[in-house]
C-alpha cells in the first residue's frame, strides 16, 4: 500500500469519486428545484394555517429551503460515509493481505536459512569422515567412531527430512494420522534404537508395557524423536523417559536436568522458528519440531506439553488409552 493511501487511512480524507460527483451533482439540482419550485408556487395550505396558529414557529419559504438544503447534504454525506467505509474496509483489507504476505516471506526465509545450516552440518560430516575412512592410516577404534558420526549425520538427514514433509503436508492440509493400538513402550524403544549405545547410556528408560494407547506409531516415533533429540541439543546431564496412565490418558513423559523456559515462552516455544532468549549457546535447528510434535499429538486426540519441575525440564504426550 503506497504512502499516499496510507496517509488518507489515517487522516480520515478519502478522494471523490464518479460515484461522489454524481451525488453531488444531483444533490445540487435538487437543492436548484426545491428553491424554484417553493418560489414560483405558494405555501402549501397546510402551512398556511399553521403559521397563523402558530407564530412563534412560522414556517417561511426561506425555511424550507433551509430544511431541502439540510435534507439533501444529510442524505450526501450518509452516502459519502458510506462509501468512505467501503474504501477504508478494502484497504484494511488489502494491508492484512500484504501483512501476511510478508509474515509468510519472512517465515519462508527463516525456513531456507535453518534448512541450509542444518543440512550443512551433517552432510558435511559425512563427506569428511567418509574421505577420512578411505585413509589406510586410519586405526580400527577410529573407524569405529567415524562411522558412528556418518549414521549420526544420516540419521540427522533423515529426521529432517521427515519434519519437512510433515509441515508441507500440514500446510497443504493433507496430514493424516492412524489411529490403532500402540505401545508406548515398545514405540520408545524402536526410537532409542537409532541413538548410538554411548548416546543410550545417558537416556534413563522406564518401560512399562501395560500402557497401551490408541494412536498412530510413526508419528508417535516421530514426536519421541523430536522430545529425545531436544533434551539432547538444550539440557543437561542424563535424559529420562518415563510412562504411566491417569484416567482415560496415556502419559510419556521427556525430561532432562536444566534450566526453567520462562513463563512468558511456555507455549510460544511451540510456534514455528520461535527461539528462547538466553538460549543462544545451545546447538540450533529448524525451529519445527515442537510445532510439528504438538499438532501430530492433537491431531491424535492428545497433547504434548511443558513444566519444569525439581530442576528438570519436562515434555510429557498424552494420548486416549486404547479401549478394547
Amino acid at each position: 500500500m503506497s504512502d499516499r493511501t496510507q496517509q488518507r487511512l489515517t487522516t480520515g480524507r478519502v478522494p471523490l469519486t464518479h460515484r461522489a460527483l454524481t451525488d453531488l451533482i444531483l444533490t445540487t439540482t435538487f437543492v436548484w428545484v426545491s428553491v424554484l419550485a417553493i418560489h414560483r408556487f405558494d405555501l402549501p395550505a397546510g402551512l398556511t394555517e399553521w403559521n397563523a396558529t402558530h407564530q412563534h414557529w412560522a414556517i417561511d419559504e426561506l425555511t424550507l429551503v433551509s430544511l431541502c438544503v439540510v435534507a439533501a447534504l444529510g442524505v450526501f454525506s450518509w452516502r459519502r460515509w458510506q462509501e468512505s467505509m467501503r474504501t477504508i474496509e478494502r484497504h484494511t483489507a488489502t494491508l492484512e493481505r500484504l501483512q501476511t504476505t510478508e509474515s509468510e516471506i519472512a517465515s519462508r526465509d527463516e525456513l531456507i536459512r535453518s534448512v541450509s545450516h542444518e543440512l550443512r552440518t551433517p552432510l558435511t560430516a559425512i563427506l569428511g569422515y567418509a574421505e577420512l575412512l578411505g585413509s589406510p592410516s586410519i586405526e580400527s577404534a577410529e573407524r569405529v567412531e567415524m562411522v558412528h558420526s556418518i549414521i549420526r549425520g544420516g540419521r540427522d538427514l533423515s529426521n529432517i527430512e521427515e519434519d519437512l514433509l510433515t509441515r508441507a503436508r500440514s500446510e497443504a492440509d493433507t496430514l493424516e494420522v492412524a489411529s490403532v493400538r500402540v505401545s508406548l513402550a515398545g514405540q520408545a524403544a524402536q526410537v532409542l534404537e537409532g541413538w548410538t549405545r554411548e548416546e543410550r547410556d545417558h537416556i534413563g528408560f522406564l518401560p512399562d508395557p501395560v500402557v497401551v494407547a490408541s494412536g498412530d506409531p510413526a508419528r508417535i516415533r516421530q514426536i519421541l524423536r523430536n522430545l529425545v533429540s531436544n533434551a539432547f541439543k538444550y539440557g543437561e546431564g542424563d535424559v529420562a523417559l518415563s510412562m504411566g496412565a491417569a484416567g482415560e490418558q496415556a502419559r510419556l513423559a521427556v525430561s532432562n536436568r536444566g534450566p526453567a523456559i520462562p513463563e512468558a515462552d511456555r507455549d510460544r516455544i511451540f510456534d514455528p522458528y520461535h527461539r528462547v532468549p538466553g538460549n543462544a549457546p545451545a546447538p540450533g535447528g529448524l525451529g519445527l519440531g515442537l510445532t510439528i510434535s504438538r499438532e501430530l499429538a492433537r491431531m491424535m486426540q492428545g497433547d504434548l506439553t511443558y513444566r519444569h519441575e525439581a530442576d528438570r525440564s519436562i515434555f510429557e504426550l498424552t494420548l486416549p488409552l486404547y479401549a478394547e
